[in-house]
């Protein structure tokens, strides 16, 4: 029978059987009082409830669901942590390795390559799976990895290639929210280092400036053969980065060909960031390109403080600006009137000497009149 049609059936038939109670106690059968001593229980949104119970707050829901988590890991922790693979040579000789090509900007045996400036990602060749990988290592028994009592998870477990098993001094295991109560806000959850700014391009370890919750994962793109594509592919999604703990959210821009996956906590996104980097999803990628995100908050605090500059600084011009209007008018003025004041000086000398000249002609006949003007 399909999984789904048994579970409907066993709901039902909780509910049948509560149904009865019910009766029986509004009957008079049986005493209320004495099926309350019982402590009898049913199943609301998989949480465990009282019998007469018909809902349950969110919150509680959110704690059962992390209770769920906890269990299961417990559950991992009392296996041994498996050799994900086999432990290769690592002192193995290169051919070449040894020269660097100015031209191509990478080292002779390097075999990463550019598309318009941008580096093409190579799909990972191993995967971390925590549901057959987890399992307890040294870590677990050992007090802690030195004396400040810290303990990490393995970097290279994350990354589905850890060669030690059990005998790791890391965490075989993916990250609780009880891990980064503890956990140094300036390293992450491997040991590394944190800064305080994210890189340029938002990779590397992070910042602890910032929460660090959301990851950028670009180059996944949906099939737009299928009937629902970008519900197809948010699906997906939500199926392989929830392994490595609680999804808050996801965010899609198709056109792009960008996501945007929001975790409940910094160290899980920590892990996931590590575990999905170049990793293939089916058809829709071949390589994942995970980044941080940047902060929204941080985005829109800077905007504001940039708008509030902007307007500061136009009001500022604004001010000067009638300042100097002001200034000009006044200069303005002043020239105009020295201007005006002197065409009148020479208006008046040019008359003066007109009433001269007319003034010493006065009485003389026509062959006497010579005047030099």
């Amino acid at each position: 029978m399909d999984p789904v049609k048994q579970s409907q059936n066993r709901s039902s038939q909780r509910g049948h059987h509560v149904n009865h109670i019910e009766a029986k106690i509004n009957a008079g059968e049986l005493d209320r009082r004495i099926v309350d001593s019982l402590e009898l229980q049913r199943l609301v949104g998989g949480v465990r409830v009282p019998i007469g119970q018909e809902s349950i707050e969110a919150s509680a829901i959110e704690d059962a669901i992390t209770d769920l988590d906890a269990a299961k890991i417990e559950r991992y922790m009392q296996r041994p942590a498996r050799q994900q693979v086999k432990e290769l040579e690592t002192n193995a000789y290169t051919q070449g390795n040894e020269d660097y090509n100015i031209w191509y900007n990478k080292w002779s045996g390097e075999r990463t390559n550019t598309v318009s400036g941008r580096a093409t990602l190579t799909p990972a060749m191993y995967k971390c799976d925590p549901d057959r990988d987890s399992g307890y290592t040294r870590a677990s028994t050992r007090h802690s990895l030195d004396e400040a009592g810290t303990k990490y998870c393995c970097l290279f477990f994350a990354k589905g290639c850890c060669t030690l098993g059990e005998k790791c001094l890391y965490f075989h295991r993916v990250p609780t929210l009880q891990d980064e109560m503890y956990l140094d806000s300036g390293v992450d959850i491997f040991g590394r280092e944190r800064h305080a700014k994210h890189r340029d391009d938002m990779s590397g370890v992070g910042s602890f400036m910032s929460e660090s919750k959301t990851l950028f994962v670009g180059d996944v793109f949906p099939d737009n053969t299928e009937a629902n594509p970008v519900d197809n592919l948010k699906d997906l999604l939500m199926e392989e980065f929830s392994k490595f703990g609680r999804v808050v959210s996801i965010k899609m821009v198709p056109s792009k060909g960008v996501a945007f996956i929001t975790y409940d906590c910094r160290v899980v996104a920590e892990f996931a960031k590590v575990a999905m980097a170049s990793q293939p999803l089916d058809k829709y990628s071949t390589a994942l390109n995970v980044k941080w995100s940047h902060d929204m908050k941080s985005e829109d605090r800077r905007k504001g403080h940039d708008r509030a500059a902007f307007e500061q600084m136009v009001r500022r011009f604004e001010s000067q600006q009638q300042v100097f209007q002001k200034h000009f008018n006044k200069q303005l003025l002043m020239q105009n009137s020295a201007t005006k004041a002197q065409e009148e000086k020479k208006r008046r000398e040019r008359m003066d000497k007109l009433a001269s000249v007319l003034q010493a002609t006065h009485g003389l006949d026509e062959d006497q009149f010579k005047v030099d003007v």
